[in-house]
């Protein structure tokens, strides 16, 4: 068996200050300290004698002495001699049994007392070796409660890296250890399932237990390393986060650096009563983008429950919430991710969260995350656990020291390691079965492989990735929804549809140039054709990544004019009623019409430099009367929508080839289940036009009823519709479906 060792650090810099009495003649008060200015890193196995020099001072001129407490005589310290500063040697024996075999990991305490001052202990730790199966019980990665026995937690963490060779030593740390290295707290080496593990027993289930573990080589600077699989994670920049969203957040440890991680037995409970929601019909989500941060003034999930409403009275199906997993920056998209089982705490607790879900589901709504596991930043444990010389280490397992593709940002993951696919397939279900989740976007999925290749290449091993998380996740729950920002196009794409996994559908340029009244405004791409699965496009207008329509046509519209409304909703008409699942950006519904790249003031800037930064939130747009009336446009058309289920199920026939025309555009929907249609025509240009509902194959023979107003009927095809600039109507083949009174 290879022996591989504990570093034990003995803590050999500090200095302690006492007070004397006040000097009646000089009236100041003088203080007597001790200083221990030699650092100490290692106490080998084999033992040794290590130099220490100390400064005494003492305004009181008393001696001081120096004593070792430990187990055995295995430590041993010269005599401490002088007042001012003396030169003694620190002696440690060999760890070892009678047969040379190591023992386990030790510590003594050197304590330096002078009269008048508070002792001064310092702790020294010897390397050992502890190696043992972990105990019966552990069932996963992270904290096992109750295991092996009630009122014990089990902490465990693999590591292993990329040379298959595991550190010297592992420790946990944190408030009960002062946040340094303790034999007590020693890990032991399960060498057959490659982890180290510590059962800590006594554990009081009402109190938060803050640790790290602390793992290295003999000689190196040792990892301070949040554990990957904690519900909790804290980080220095955590003050900034406001009591209201999170009450009593612990002050972050000066003691340690990085990210700390958290256990606790007795969780607070949620009583669900929606948790069983299950999505109607995915082809026929309607997803609202939402970022809490510029949602809504408070910045968090109770502001947005708030506005639930709202949401529900526009006619969306769905929220997909941008990144909500805990991420670097406090104040960013959350696409720079540092762990994945903790929930960002800039939008509330974990039982704040399990509200949302709970509301929205009463509602109607499902709720999608958006996830990130193509990259992670410097301070996630799967960087910080390898990490040397400023950078990813060579032997790092699970990230790349230098992307192999170029569709990465922060540190880029290694897709093909057993791991990470174990990590984020436990992340996953975690979602699905703590917060009662309804699906995900996956962010970036082109980068998904370890290949490199351009774009619209063929990637065999990304769309095998990609389906191997797509079967795991109907594993968990079969109705879940998996969403890919892949955006590569062709023969990929077609190939992920089939396995009913949906993409994203980038038709931003499309249609903001028609809310601008260009002719370069084909819209025939929103709708799956060439070999894609019928509600396979989860087609978009806008969406964070991209620029707002309302800001784009402000060079040829005032903002928020009749006529910029007017646009906004004839794109919605050809947008929301073609069949297959669609997503809204937020406000979008109310014409938002502040740059992406607008600062926090909401002020153009050209270039990308404030691009993720907060915008302004402005809910007086739905007191403004045309905006409102776009508002009352996007909700009439979901009513629509959903009162006519049969237009958008599987089995309706599209004709979506007129879409590219202009200025006229016509799309045309027939029922999957009778011969029944509608048709939308709209005017895109920008003068009066008659635009032509053109004759189709197999098409309806007429009449046709205006949904506004059923007395007004055309026959036949081939007729005109007389259409303003911006002007749209939705004409039916059945008078219950030309009216929403009708259908009343």
């Amino acid at each position: 068996m290879k022996r591989i060792i504990y570093l034990m650090l003995l803590t050999a810099f500090l200095a302690v200050s006492c007070q004397n009495e006040v000097d009646p003649f000089e009236g100041v008060v003088r203080e007597t300290s001790l200083k221990v200015e030699h650092e100490m890193d290692i106490f080998p196995i084999e033992g040794g004698e290590l130099m220490l020099t100390v400064n005494l001072k003492s305004g009181t001129r008393s001696p001081w002495a120096a004593s070792v407490t430990s187990e055995g005589d295995w430590c041993a310290l010269s005599e401490l001699e002088g007042k001012t500063s003396s030169t003694i040697s620190l002696t440690v024996s060999a760890n070892v049994d009678a047969q040379n075999n190591p023992l386990a990991p030790r510590q003594a305490t050197l304590t330096f007392t002078s009269e008048g001052c508070e002792d001064v202990v310092l702790t020294v730790n010897q390397e050992g070796w502890l190696e043992g199966a972990m105990p019966v019980g552990v069932t996963k990665l992270g904290a096992n409660y109750n295991v092996p026995n009630q009122g014990d937690v089990t902490l465990v963490v693999y590591e292993e890296n990329e040379k298959k060779v595991h550190y010297d030593y592992c420790y946990v740390i944190g408030d009960f250890s002062a946040w340094k290295p303790s034999a007590a707290y020693a890990m032991t080496r399960d060498v057959e399932k490659k982890c180290w593990w510590i059962t800590i027993s006594d554990v009081n289930p009402a109190e938060e237990y803050r640790y790290q573990y602390y793992m290295g080589n003999i000689g190196k600077e040792a990892a301070r390393v949040a554990d990957l699989f904690s519900e909790v994670a804290y980080t220095e920049n955590d003050s900034s986060v406001p009591a209201d969203t999170y009450p009593d957040l612990p002050v972050f440890p000066e003691e340690t650096k990085g990210m700390v991680s958290a256990f606790q037995m007795q969780k607070e409970e949620y009583n669900w009563t929606n948790k069983n929601f299950i999505i109607e019909d995915p082809n026929d989500l309607v997803i609202y983008e939402l970022l809490v941060r510029d949602f809504c003034e408070e910045q968090n999930l109770q502001g947005v429950i708030d506005r639930l409403d709202y949401l529900e009275n526009l006619g969306i199906n769905a929220i997909e919430l941008m990144p909500v997993q805990e991420f670097d920056n406090h104040d960013s998209w959350g696409y720079d991710p540092i762990a994945y089982f903790a929930m960002e705490k800039d939008y509330g607790t974990r039982n704040m969260y399990k509200e949302f879900v709970n509301e929205c589901h009463k509602r109607g709504i499902a709720v999608l995350v958006d996830v990130v596991y193509n990259q992670v930043t410097g301070l996630s444990p799967l960087v910080k656990m390898y990490y040397e010389h400023c950078r990813v280490s060579l032997d790092n397992p699970w990230v790349n020291l230098t992307a192999p593709h170029g569709f990465s940002v922060f540190e880029d993951l290694k897709h093909t390691s057993p791991f990470i696919k174990y990590l984020v397939k436990q992340s996953l279900k975690f979602l699905i079965e703590e917060y009662g989740v309804d699906g995900f976007r996956f962010d970036l999925t082109k980068g998904f492989t370890q290949n490199s290749g351009t774009e619209g290449s063929w990637d065999q091993q990304r769309i095998d990735n990609l389906k191997e998380y797509r079967s795991f996740i109907k594993g968990v729950d079969e109705n879940a929804v998996m969403i890919c920002e892949h955006l590569v196009g062709g023969d990929e794409e077609v190939e992920l549809s089939n396995y009913d996994i949906k993409l994203w559908r980038n038709m931003n340029h499309s249609y903001c140039n028609a809310a601008s009244g260009s002719s370069d405004c084909g819209l025939s791409g929103v709708y799956a054709t060439d070999g894609l699965a019928f509600g396979s496009l989860v087609s978009y207008m806008e969406s964070h990544d991209e620029e707002r329509m309302g800001f784009k046509q402000q060079a040829w519209f005032g903002a928020g004019s009749v006529e910029a409304i007017k646009r906004l909703e004839l794109n919605a008409a050809f947008f929301l009623l073609v069949p297959g699942p669609k997503m809204i950006w937020q406000f979008g519904e109310l014409g938002y019409d502040f740059s992406i790249n607008a600062d926090s003031e909401g002020v153009y800037v050209p270039g990308e430099d404030h691009r993720t930064e907060n915008k302004p939130i402005r809910w007086d747009y739905f007191e403004n009367a045309n905006r409102k009336a776009l508002y009352d446009g996007y909700s009439k058309l979901l009513k629509f929508r959903k009162d006519n289920a049969t237009y958008f199920d599987l089995g309706c026939w599209v004709k979506y080839e007129y879409l590219n025309d202009y200025p006229g555009k016509c799309l045309y929907v027939k029922d999957s289940a009778t011969e029944n249609w509608f048709a939308v025509v709209g005017n895109f240009g920008l003068k009066e036009e008659n635009i032509i509902v053109k004759s189709i194959d197999y098409g309806p023979s007429g009449p046709w009823y205006d949904y506004e107003n059923s007395q007004i009927t055309y026959s036949g095809m081939d007729f005109a519709v007389t259409l303003k600039p911006g002007e749209y109507k939705i004409l039916t083949t059945v008078p219950a479906h030309a009216s929403g009174k009708d259908a009343e």
